[in-house]
């Protein structure tokens, strides 16, 4: 019997990838990845800013982050504030010509990848899959 004013929390039966960018149009990677991932029972979330994506971690279950470096969303300084949140959750960065200082920030803070644009949606479609397998157990169709 359930009280009332007493929250329970529903199991989590989907997998959710977060996906942090600029508010832009869709680039094809992203495309291909809701395509292979919508079907398969998968939830992607957008976020589009530091705040909403730190909000998203802290509040939902996540099971692997997607996160672009740029002027809304820091990459690295996002990251860094998951990390205080989630120390496993996996996370992927995207960024433009990334200096090899910003890599070792990126990998000492347990990134799970970097991709640079152009980004080969097909490796990303491998990665996020794989990752969410060692997260919590994927559909098989992901395959």
């Amino acid at each position: 019997m359930m009280m009332l004013g007493q929250a329970t929390r529903l199991p989590q039966t989907r997998s959710r990838v977060l996906l942090g960018h600029e508010r832009s149009g869709i680039a094809t990677w992203e495309s291909e990845l809701l395509a292979r991932l919508g079907p398969s029972g998968v939830l992607v979330q957008h976020a589009y800013t530091a705040a909403d994506v730190v909000r998203v971690v802290e509040t939902e279950t996540v099971h692997v982050a997607l996160l672009s470096d740029a002027p809304r969303i820091d990459g690295l300084s996002v990251l860094r504030m998951i990390r205080t949140i989630d120390g496993s959750l996996p996370c992927v960065l995207i960024a433009a010509e990334p200096d090899r200082r910003w890599l070792e920030q990126a990998l000492a803070l347990r990134a799970n990848s970097v991709f640079s644009p152009p980004i080969d949606a097909e490796l990303m479609c491998r990665l996020v899959t794989r990752l969410l397998r060692e997260r919590r157990g994927a559909p098989d169709e992901l395959a």
